[in-house]
């Protein structure tokens, strides 16, 4: 390396270092520019494009990395995790494929290709690979926590809990596999461990932390709270909010004067819920509390347990006047109005494991005696386009108007994302359909929710297979009567 593009690539390392990542970017630019081709320097730029969140971009300059040193399996790993990025799982599984092959110790290769089999459905297949990457693995508490992570995908909790133990054996501050062993704990309804370790989620060095690191100090369940003001705030996705803002009145009952920080879109609704003095959103300047508590360590501070989970519905109440308007417009009918979800976030990793094809739900569509209305936000135009050939009518894209819209329909029919936790919330009859092995919350093989009284649960007996689900739920419709007919479409 020549001096000039030394001297350039030791200032980038030093932003870097100090967090001054677009500095370090703009200074590796000019590295790249002089000439100079290094495939470390090219890993470089790829972190820091995905830092900066452009994964496409990544992708090249990791491409042109493996294309410099070609017998380098930590590229051909890195170049594999920017195809995952992009839902490119096929041409992922290849370039982790070589990695290993490259390298059979590389534990990073195998996480992630143990990933990106789940995501295809071959849970069984990536166990195997779970499995094998313990043998002389460079990361031994990583490959633990993999075959933990495979073990949950096939339902496999107690022994999924045994793994993430043996990588805290490895690593005793392996924040990721003790918050792994409390949603295993979860899962199976061992609440009081459960919330313990799921705490370790909030740890700085958790690989998906929810870390903030906020001026009030944080409120503990055993620390009297009369007198005093709480900023409650949200730390994952909407449904998770509008689950745990249950907790609101309890606080608010101990004599707190509660502030509530949520995404925007769940103002009017946060807004609802006795005990609510003040909201902001993610970004506003934050209030004068004398305390902070994430809303997922409220079951923790409470002392939660199955038989004790404050499960009163609703404790979301839809707007009169909006809710006025649907009975209005709704009328007197004998049609069930049935409310559906058939997809959540596309920007949620695993939506597509959670999500059902709208295709493999047009036989439920065409039934006679019921009306369906899509309670989801965001259509893609193939769906627009045969919800409109069958008189589904259309979606909603503002909470308030959807809880409106649910206080006037006979049942909601969702898959485990947030218009479920709304129905839940209002209290309105629900059913909800759960992939094989879904989130820690939904707990295993019960067909109810201790959370949401009002919920049916129906779950895959096998990853993948919707359409003993859609069975189910088509059976279940037929017991309340609500005939099928043929398909004119």
């Amino acid at each position: 390396m020549n001096v000039y593009a030394q001297t350039l690539l030791d200032a980038a390392y030093a932003a870097y270092r100090d967090r001054r990542y677009s500095e370090a970017w703009t200074t590796l630019g000019f590295v790249a520019g002089s000439g100079w081709r290094d495939a470390l320097t090219f890993r470089f730029l790829a972190h820091l494009e995905d830092l900066r969140g452009d994964a496409s971009a990544a992708l090249g300059w990791l491409s042109a990395a493996t294309i410099i040193d070609p017998a380098d399996a930590t590229g051909f790993s890195h170049y594999a995790d920017a195809l995952h990025k992009l839902g490119r799982l096929d041409e992922a599984e290849s370039s982790y494929r070589k990695a290993i092959l490259l390298d059979p110790s590389l534990t990073e290769a195998y996480g992630g290709l143990v990933s990106v089999l789940h995501l295809l459905n071959r849970d069984d297949e990536a166990l195997t690979l779970a499995k094998r990457s313990l043998i002389g693995a460079k990361d031994p508490a990583h490959a633990h926590r993999m075959l933990g992570s495979a073990l949950i995908a096939l339902n496999r909790q107690e022994e999924a809990i045994d793994q993430f133990r043996a990588a805290q054996r490895v690593n005793p501050n392996d924040a990721t596999a003790r918050n792994h062993e409390g949603m295993a704990l979860l899962s199976l309804g061992n609440f009081r461990e459960g919330w313990q370790r799921y705490d370790a989620r909030r740890s700085a060095a958790a690989v998906h932390t929810t870390f903030r690191d906020l001026p009030q100090r944080l409120w503990q369940g055993d620390i009297d709270i009369r007198g005093h003001s709480i900023l409650l705030h949200a730390e994952q996705g909407l449904g998770d909010t509008i689950q745990f803002l249950r907790y609101v009145p309890l606080l608010a009952a101990r004599g707190a004067t509660v502030w509530l920080e949520v995404p925007r879109p769940l103002h009017h609704l946060a807004a609802t819920i006795e005990g609510v003095t003040g909201m902001i959103a993610p970004g506003d300047p934050l209030p004068d509390c004398d305390f902070q508590c994430p809303m997922l360590n409220l079951p923790m501070e409470f002392g939660t347990d199955a038989d004790s989970i404050p499960a009163k519905v609703p404790y979301i109440r839809p707007d009169r006047q909006r809710a006025a308007q649907w009975r209005q417009h709704f009328g007197a009918s004998a049609h069930r109005r049935i409310g559906l979800a058939w997809s959540g976030n596309p920007q949620y990793p695993e939506n597509h494991l959670r999500s059902i094809p709208l295709t493999m739900l047009l036989p439920l569509l065409r039934r006679e005696g019921c009306e369906f209305y899509v309670v989801q936000a965001g259509l893609t135009d193939a769906d627009a386009a045969q919800l409109i050939q069958i008189g589904v009518h259309g979606q909603r894209v503002d909470f308030a108007d959807t809880a409106a819209l649910m206080a006037s329909l006979d049942l909601i029919i969702s898959v485990d994302s947030a218009p479920a936790h709304l129905a839940g919330a209002l209290g309105r009859p629900t059913w909800l359909l759960l992939q094989f092995s879904p989130d820690w919350r939904w707990m295993r093989h019960r067909a109810d929710s201790p959370w949401y009284p009002t919920m049916r649960l129906f779950r895959q007996p096998k990853p993948g297979d919707w359409a003993s689900v859609i069975a189910n739920v088509t059976q279940a419709l037929d017991d309340i009567d609500c005939p099928a007919v043929p398909s004119s479409v």
